[in-house]
């Protein structure tokens, strides 16, 4: 039996957050809230938890509500109605889950009417790399809450199959998000479902095939397709007779991407622009430490088990 309770106090947060944001062994030290002005009369509300582990190293982790109205100077009566409001704790799993749609009251002094809370952390440093992804050369990475419901809807919206290696990372660390997102492509906002942003993440998924066919339509043509056509009309057939063979492509971070081929729980991950297409990490834990943590691209790969793309990195 599942057992929850709510988190009704800074005290009842504190061994999950800590959890939840990867800290081995530490605990929270100082608890401290900052209030900005947001949009129509709103605020932010930024509740920011001061961490060591058991070596006597520092870190934070802070929780940012968005679109807070109602609420005077932030205090520890208002973090602990935030607290239960929208959170409850399972006890046998340590997890925490964010109710979908809390019950307000504005009587109450505080209302929250954005639907995306952000987890962000400043790591400190420690043995376990498992999720290096918290800090990018374009600044600190926020973490937006994931739950089985949220996967679902994505696996319908996209007709997919998230594989389990991603399906975990996102389940435990939830969605990354840079926090300054300058022009180039980061991460896919894959919470947001929005018909604008489902339009540019299907984009992006198909960036890869179309960014090749441009190129096979040019000047690069894969020798196992055959001899290239002489017409354009033709040439478009192949290509994508060929390309259909290949699977799905979901965009992780930039130009990476996970090719979700049936029965592969853990693919390895590409990055592909056109044809300049290459294994950056033999599987998801490989990639995130190379891309994040400075650690040398691993891309031992069986490539015959990559339809269509093992040709062209091959």
């Amino acid at each position: 039996m599942i057992r929850y309770k709510p988190i009704e106090t800074a005290s009842d947060a504190e061994k999950v957050l800590s959890q939840y944001c990867g800290f081995e062994n530490a605990a929270v030290t100082e608890v401290s809230f900052s209030r900005n002005a947001g949009q129509n009369g709103s605020a932010e509300l930024t509740l920011s938890l001061s961490v060591s582990d058991e070596d006597g190293n520092d870190g934070s982790v802070s929780l940012l509500f968005t679109d807070v109205t109602g609420a005077s100077l932030p205090d520890l009566a208002a973090a602990e109605t935030l607290f239960s409001l929208w959170f409850t704790v399972d006890l046998d799993n340590n997890e925490i889950i964010c109710m979908e749609d809390p019950e307000q009251d504005p009587e109450d002094g505080l209302m929250i009417t954005s639907k995306q809370l952000f987890v962000g952390k400043d790591e400190i440093p420690r043995r376990d790399r498992k999720n290096p992804l918290f800090r990018t050369d374009n600044g600190t990475v926020d973490f937006i809450l994931c739950d089985e419901n949220t996967v679902d809807r994505i696996e319908t919206i996209y007709n997919f199959t998230l594989p389990a290696s991603l399906k975990e990372y996102y389940l435990t660390y939830g969605f990354p998000r840079e926090r300054n997102e300058g022009r180039r492509p980061g991460f896919p906002h894959w919470y947001d479902f929005s018909p604008e942003t489902v339009k540019e993440n299907r984009k992006r998924m198909s960036a890869p095939y179309r960014f090749l066919k441009k190129e096979a339509l040019d000047w690069y043509w894969n020798p196992v397709w055959g001899k290239k056509p002489v017409s354009e009309e033709e040439a478009v057939r192949v290509f994508d007779e060929k390309a259909s063979e290949g699977p799905k492509l979901f965009p992780f971070f930039g130009h990476r991407y996970l090719p979700l081929v049936e029965g592969m729980e853990d693919p390895p991950v590409l990055s592909s622009v056109g044809s300049d297409t290459i294994v950056y990490g033999k599987d998801f834990q490989s990639y995130l430490n190379a891309e994040f943590a400075g650690a040398e691209i691993d891309g031992g790969t069986d490539l015959t088990l990559l339809p269509f793309w093992g040709s062209i990195i091959g």
